[in-house]
């Protein structure tokens, strides 16, 4: 057991049971301890361990539930289908099938598909990966964990893996037991051509197009740069990340060098230096990294001015080098004495470069933590900026839902928009849209008055919302088909399915908003009461109860638990 709980004893079962006895077990002893119904002083720790207990136990059970087909595939001509987007694919051979995320070699020539492993240590589903040319499987192998893949102009495969690792005895804590990871380097026929393990977590990896070159980032505490040589086997060089403040998540081989992509995410990482192939910064990045050091040394007054004068500069690094030194530096108290300072500057780049808006924000989010005042003339402009230059909705409702959630009146003319967002076809975007409205709500319901009997009705009736994102994805997608950029294959979107999880996660969201607006001001939800105390003993998921609990407590003035 993971903690050394005997989850099976906690739930009251002998250690053979079934998944329908785990169920109904839960369900009685949920009820038995619900913090509403039991005013034993220990019941809410014994609900707590009784939800707990019951995801454990699913997870450990899920691999006996589900069928998978992706052991019949054989070599041999496939097809490939893709939901939504061309980074995850479905691969199918007559009836049999499975899913993965897909690299495409730079010719085009080859592309690897691999999904990650999953379950729990007793009923592990290993991931898969394999290899395809033009329309043909040329081989499909197992790994316990796939993480990441890159391949090149004549089909060697660079690998990143890990391992399934049970840590449940270990004394350490899980981010330091559950380090590790291996590079795996496939030949064009499947063939291992050499392993080598980091004692970091791993993430980004490029292959030289010949495949003669390999390179792979490590994550925290590494932090590093890695290279390989493919043909002698070993390991070339060694550097040290020196952007400390964020992780190396991405690399690409361009013109006899490696770039290095940092960032907090993968969808928001940047360019930020080159290396040369013998392992050190191109000349310019050490010109760069030498002043960014000297600024770094600087008392605040002195400090300030050289990192606006980096985002001022024109030079596209520079302006990003100096936003980020900027998030960190607008965290600091010298800082803030400063923040006029930093949002007339950071206005004037706003109305001038689009594709600094993600970390100016950043920026502004430090500004807005202890003087949110000091925003208030760049406001019209951020949020003018943010709906025009990102593609993804769900980022502008964030942005939206964090500003209104300081100042409600700031917002007051997207409140349309926020609502349209509320009824979108996309159910990510209802999920966004319902944290924004908590937010605002949280701060003045007024403004989102009209939008709480929605959240209200997303709670009580998911499968509604289920039909009706149903019938806009079929309007949208139905038969639709593409062709891939990668292959001679096409793409259907007929195939395209609501997931079964999304109309609950959009409830889970309206669930999060309406305790959020309901700790300030419970009687604006009132109306929800009986609603998340029903969910509270019935909700068919421990995570959907556990999320009803604590808004419940939020209304009802309890501590959150």
């Amino acid at each position: 057991m993971t903690d050394g709980t005997d989850y099976y004893r906690v739930l009251e079962l002998d250690h053979n049971a079934t998944l329908d006895e785990i169920k109904k077990s839960f369900r009685r002893l949920v009820l038995k301890y619900h913090p509403d119904r039991n005013t034993d002083s220990n019941s809410t720790q014994k609900f707590i361990k009784v939800v707990q207990a019951y995801e454990y136990l699913t997870e450990e059970n899920v691999g006996k539930q589900l069928d998978f087909t992706d052991s019949l595939i054989k070599v041999g001509k496939i097809s490939l289908e893709t939901p939504d987007s061309y980074s995850s694919v479905k691969v199918t051979q007559g009836n049999a099938y499975f899913y993965g995320t897909l690299r495409s070699s730079e010719n085009r020539q080859f592309l690897v598909i691999y999904r990650d492993g999953f379950g729990n240590l007793g009923n592990w589903i290993n991931g898969k990966i394999c290899l395809i040319e033009r329309d043909y499987l040329l081989w499909i192998k197992e790994f316990e964990r796939p993480i990441n893949a890159t391949i090149s102009d004549n089909g060697t495969i660079a690998l990143l893996h890990t391992s399934n690792k049970d840590n449940s005895s270990s004394s350490l804590p899980r981010e330091f037991t559950d380090l590790g990871g291996k590079l795996t380097v496939l030949d064009r026929s499947g063939g291992s051509l050499f392993t080598y393990e980091f004692g970091s977590n791993i993430q980004g990896c490029a292959i030289s197009l010949d495949g003669n070159l390999v390179s792979v980032a490590t994550l925290y505490p590494d932090n590093s740069v890695y290279c390989f040589d493919v043909e002698e086997k070993r390991l070339s060089w060694k550097y040290r990340n020196h952007t400390t403040k964020v992780p190396v998540l991405g690399l690409e081989f361009k013109e006899n060098q490696i770039v290095v992509y940092t960032g907090s995410n993968i969808a928001t990482m940047e360019k930020t230096y080159s290396l040369t192939i013998d392992g050190t910064l191109v000349p310019e990045d050490q010109k760069k990294l030498d002043a960014l050091k000297k600024i770094k040394r600087q008392p605040a007054q002195e400090k300030v001015i050289s990192l606006l004068g980096m985002v001022t500069s024109g030079d596209q690094e520079d302006v990003t080098e100096g936003l980020l030194q900027l998030i960190s530096f607008a965290k600091t108290k010298g800082a803030v004495t400063h923040y006029p300072k930093i949002v007339k500057t950071l206005q004037s780049l706003l109305q001038s470069n689009n594709s600094q808006v993600e970390p100016i924000w950043k920026v502004l989010r430090q500004i807005i933590k202890k003087e949110p005042d000091s925003l208030s003339p760049i406001v019209g402009d951020l949020i003018s900026r943010v709906k025009t230059s990102h593609n993804h909705n769900e980022w502008v409702l964030m942005v939206l839902g964090e500003l209104g959630g300081a100042k409600p009146s700031w917002i007051k003319d997207e409140k349309q928009f926020i609502k349209q967002k509320l009824r979108s076809k996309s159910w990510n975007e209802r999920r966004y849209a319902a944290f924004a409205i908590g937010q605002i709500g949280a701060e003045d319901p007024s403004y989102v008055r009209d939008d709480i009997p929605l959240l209200i009705e997303y709670i009580k009736e998911p499968e509604k919302v289920r039909d009706e994102l149903a019938r806009a994805v079929q309007k949208d997608f139905n038969d639709q088909v593409f062709q891939s950029p990668f292959l001679s294959v096409k793409i259907t979107m007929s195939s395209y399915t609501i997931g079964t999880g999304w109309p609950y996660m959009i409830r889970d969201a309206c669930i999060d908003a309406v305790g959020m607006i309901g700790k300030r001001f419970p009687d604006s939800v009132s109306g929800v009461i009986p609603v998340l105390e029903k969910l509270s003993l019935d909700a068919p998921t421990p995570y959907t109860i556990k999320k009803a609990v604590n808004a419940l407590h939020a209304i009802k003035g309890n501590p959150e638990k």
